[in-house]
């Protein structure tokens, strides 16, 4: 091969990556020009809290609802510990006559259900730091009892609050 020869198979290289970088760069303009061309701003489904009423306000406020202040049992490794338990449930204020008449009601099968919640849970989750895979299990359970406002999307429990303390050995 000469070297004449030589620069112009080089030369086709260059050309040749110059040509792909510039298909390449093109191609990528030409994807944000039309991303811009289509993209939209979001748009907010629900009112803002500030063209609430007070009355209204008043109503979408958070109230905390004692369910269980009890020691609850755990004896999943064969050992039984004892928890000194509390459970609140957050609902907004238009739900929480609704929570209180179902505790009312029946007050004595939740508690068996959160009884058997704890029972049933592996010791480890007592040492969770915020007892996250007890509280989304608690959540769970009154998401399933309680339902949805007027069955849309919005649940009747806001939230489950779970205040636990050391658990103590209790002899078999």
């Amino acid at each position: 091969m000469t070297t004449d020869e030589a620069k112009v198979e080089g030369g086709g290289r260059k050309k040749t990556v110059i040509l792909i970088v510039g298909l390449l760069l093109g191609e990528a303009v030409a994807l944000a020009v039309v991303f811009m061309m289509f993209a939209t701003e979001p748009q907010v489904a629900r009112a803002g809290i500030e063209d609430l009423t007070p009355a209204e306000l008043e109503l979408e406020r958070i109230q905390e609802i004692e369910v269980v202040n009890d020691k609850m049992p755990n004896a999943k490794r064969g050992v039984t510990y004892l928890y000194d338990a509390r459970i609140y449930v957050q609902v907004k204020q238009r739900n929480a006559a609704r929570m209180e008449q179902e505790l009312e009601q029946f007050g004595n099968e939740i508690k068996a259900e959160i009884v058997g919640i704890f029972r049933t849970s592996d010791p480890r989750v007592f040492t969770e730091p915020r007892l996250e895979t007890l509280q989304r299990r608690l959540e769970m359970m009154f998401h399933d009892r309680m339902g949805t406002v007027d069955g849309g999307e919005e649940p009747i429990v806001e939230k489950v609050v779970i205040v636990l303390g050391p658990g103590y050995r209790v002899a078999n």
